[in-house]
């Protein structure tokens, strides 16, 4: 720093003060009265509505003092940063800065993850990878076979990055069971696999000599139920 006192006039002195910031020569020049201790002065821009009581100027050598924080929705507010040096965020103003200051707050995007009518529920840091899990609803007949967004399937266990909202549905294949019916405990009349909840076929009714058919042991369902189902015929002897 190179100071000129080179006008004097009574008590009124002019003074010129040439530094250098960023390897760039500024000047300014000031008139004190003899005796008074001058210090420059530096401007704060905000590029958004900051509290009242966020500085908006300081002078050289103040003490080091705090910026002001923000909040905005789900967003985390990181500080702030100076156009072409978005990399450092300041969160203070130190002692001994030298220069105005055009400062740009910084967020942190958060989004909300959730997965269909299943309780999980995620806030996740934009850009972050997340694992989707399995799902903890149960549904009768049916096996969960991943999630769905869009009109992609992601399996249980695959990673995701998140740049917004998202909700997952949960995809589920239905099960198939084995549906049997025997003529005497160890000779099968037919078997078949049937999905879950479709309509149940009877066979035609067996036949076996010197004896007539009476039925099957067990009712028969309309419909095919979560397991599978044997069904044994039951006979009457010929009189």
């Amino acid at each position: 720093m190179v100071v000129d006192r080179s006008k004097v006039a009574g008590d009124k002195q002019e003074i010129t003060i040439t530094y250098t910031v960023a390897g760039k020569s500024k000047t300014k020049t000031y008139t004190v009265t003899k005796g008074e201790t001058i210090a420059p002065t530096y401007t704060i821009t905000y590029d958004c509505v900051v509290p009242e009581t966020a500085k908006k100027e300081f002078k050289l050598g103040q003490a080091t003092f705090a910026l002001p924080t923000l909040t905005e929705g789900n967003k985390i507010f990181l500080g702030w940063v100076e156009e072409g040096n978005e990399d450092v965020v300041l969160t203070q103003v130190l002692v001994g800065t030298m220069r105005n200051l055009v400062l740009k707050a910084k967020w942190q995007d958060q989004y909300t993850v959730s997965f269909g009518n299943d309780a999980q529920s995620l806030t996740v840091n934009a850009g972050d990878e997340i694992t989707l899990p399995e799902c903890t609803t149960k549904k009768e007949g049916h096996t969960f076979a991943g999630w769905k967004l869009g009109e992609e399937t992601h399996q249980a266990g695959a990673t995701v990055k998140v740049t917004e909202d998202m909700q997952f549905a949960a995809v589920w294949k239905v099960n198939q069971y084995t549906l049997t019916f025997m003529k005497d405990n160890d000779v099968v009349i037919s078997s078949t696999t049937v999905e879950f909840g479709a309509a149940i076929t009877v066979p035609a009714d067996p036949t076996k000599n010197g004896y007539t058919f009476k039925g099957w042991n067990a009712n028969v369902p309309a419909t095919m139920p979560a397991g599978d189902l044997t069904f044994n015929a039951t006979w009457e002897i010929v009189k």
